[in-house]
């Protein structure tokens, strides 16, 4: 995700897993690296533009521990939506819950969002 220069965007907080896994490019654009060992990563991106600030939270997870639903000793098991009885995630609402989505796409090209999902708009 390539993210504007106009915000100049920081990593202001992750996870303290065994190495730094969200890294920001040299042209803003956000990635991380999980691993089976590490399939959950939280980030906090901090964005600045004159006095203005904002905040975002990113939930990053390895898309094949989310469709074999483990996540055992991850940082996943520590969040409120897990359920440790079952090893589930229970959302508060089911349309802000993440979903799966196999697509071929270009890189760099634009993904669109879910069915049923609205796009948040930045102001």
């Amino acid at each position: 995700m390539s993210l504007s220069s106009d915000n100049v965007p920081t990593i202001e907080y992750q996870d303290p897993l065994d190495v730094p896994r969200a890294k920001l490019t040299g042209d803003f654009e956000f990635y991380t690296f999980l691993t089976p060992a590490y399939p959950a990563h939280r980030t906090l991106l901090l964005f600045s533009s004159g006095e203005n600030i904002a905040f975002e939270r990113v939930f990053s997870w390895l898309d094949s521990n989310l469709k074999a639903m483990d996540f055992a000793s991850s940082i996943a098991t520590n969040l409120s939506a897990w359920n440790s009885t079952n090893s589930t995630f229970v959302w508060p609402a089911p349309s802000a819950a993440p979903r799966v989505i196999n697509q071929t796409v270009e890189v760099g090209q634009r993904i669109n969002c879910a069915a049923g999902r609205n796009r948040r708009q930045r102001q």
